[in-house]
């Protein structure tokens, strides 16, 4: 059939049981592969090559200018005659451009250079000697510079085939690649990580340690960046070039002398006491100059004992958390008056009901002539 590959690269790993090829599993008809390359690791049972597995092509088909790597791949051989053409992976990272005859026995990227997109660039990118070729599309370059399966912006190691995933990025590799052997693993100069997602490598896993980056210490219970003790394998040399110092307030995030359980304001040094819990210090520490003070956000609270600072005291307030009102003489949930500072939109936000009948003595307080007492309510000569 015909089908034309021009301009192609395959990385990874390329499984199969018949017709299994890095490029191309099976070529039948006017296929025509050019200027293509293969660093797949190839595997199968039958009619397995580097580049392609199998070309049943007629006269006008035609492979020429492709390469794979005869290392990676796991494959010496390949389909498609001369112009497929098996290469070290050194060997083909080592031009820095096209129609090479210094790197190899043989010349590599023949007329690569030709083949350019609609505007005119070139498809091919060489970068270094030490990175195979990357493939240009609309500006951006992809590349496995090494050879592993992994594109380099995914590859932890981008210029080194043994590995390629180090997920804490501590700098040491969480498994070998599959095809790298032992001569492989110990001419990579890589160490594998014993300690999987643990970034400083301190024994701790990230999720417990609060300080990933520096293995000194772990433990920051109060979270105000002060480890809360070394680690046991830090010594003293560890601990001076640590950049930590230890925390000498224990349960005190904001390092203020009031520990979190009594500090109403845990995340702010400048005040610790609010006793009617209306977000308002009672008072400033003796710490907290008035630069503290001004820096700090707070305003200190001018209704100390007064919630909802409705100019009620807490013990005197029948409504603690509603500035709308004070006074519910009959407990009932209601209350008996607005507050004089309450206007129209304040008492609609209150979610209060006025009381009509403050003693609770079923009789309204239009009509009662003790309103807030439930001994009587008739006075008809009005002499209290």
């Amino acid at each position: 059939y015909a089908t034309a590959i021009t301009a192609s690269y395959v990385t990874g790993a390329v499984r199969g049981d018949s017709d299994v090829g890095g490029l191309l599993g099976w070529g039948y008809g006017d296929t025509v592969i050019t200027a293509s390359l293969s660093s797949a690791h190839v595997s199968g049972r039958t009619d397995v090559g580097g580049l392609i597995g199998d070309f049943w092509a007629s006269a006008s088909a035609s492979a020429s200018a492709n390469y794979w790597a005869t290392d990676a791949s796991g494959q010496t051989t390949s389909d498609g005659g001369t112009g497929v053409k098996g290469a070290t992976l050194a060997e083909l990272q080592c031009p820095t451009g096209a129609d090479d005859t210094a790197c190899a026995s043989s010349t590599l990227y023949a007329g690569w250079s030709s083949h350019t997109d609609a505007e005119g660039n070139a498809y091919w990118d060489f970068g270094s000697n030490t990175e195979l070729p990357g493939l240009r599309l609309k500006g951006t370059v992809y590349r496995d510079g090494d050879g592993d399966g992994a594109e380099n912006s995914d590859d932890a190691f981008p210029a080194n085939f043994a590995a390629s995933v180090d997920t804490d990025n501590d700098g040491l590799p969480d498994a070998w690649l599959a095809s790298c052997d032992s001569a492989c693993q110990s001419a990579s100069g890589l160490i594998l990580d014993a300690s999987l997602n643990d970034t400083d490598n301190d024994g701790v896993v990230n999720d417990e340690d609060a300080f990933v980056d520096n293995a000194a210490a772990a433990v920051d219970a109060d979270n105000d960046g002060l480890p809360d003790v070394w680690l046991a394998s830090c010594d003293s040399a560890c601990q001076s070039t640590s950049g930590l110092t230890l925390d000498a307030s224990l349960n005190d995030t904001d390092n203020d002398g009031a520990v979190n359980d009594e500090d109403a304001f845990v995340d702010n040094a400048a005040a610790a006491v609010d006793a009617d819990n209306d977000g308002l210090p009672d008072a400033w520490l003796a710490s907290c100059d008035s630069a503290c003070q001004s820096a700090s956000g707070l305003t200190l609270d001018a209704s100390l004992n007064d919630t909802d600072n409705d100019g009620a005291v807490n013990d005197e307030d029948a409504f603690v958390y509603n500035s709308a009102a004070s006074v519910d003489t009959d407990g009932d949930g209601q209350p008996d008056s607005w507050l004089d500072n309450c206007d129209i939109a304040c008492q609609t936000a209150s979610g209060l009901t006025l009381d009509d009948d403050n003693d609770n003595d079923g009789v309204a307080n239009e009509q009662d002539a003790f309103p807030v007492s439930a001994a009587a309510a008739v006075d008809a000569d009005n002499d209290g």
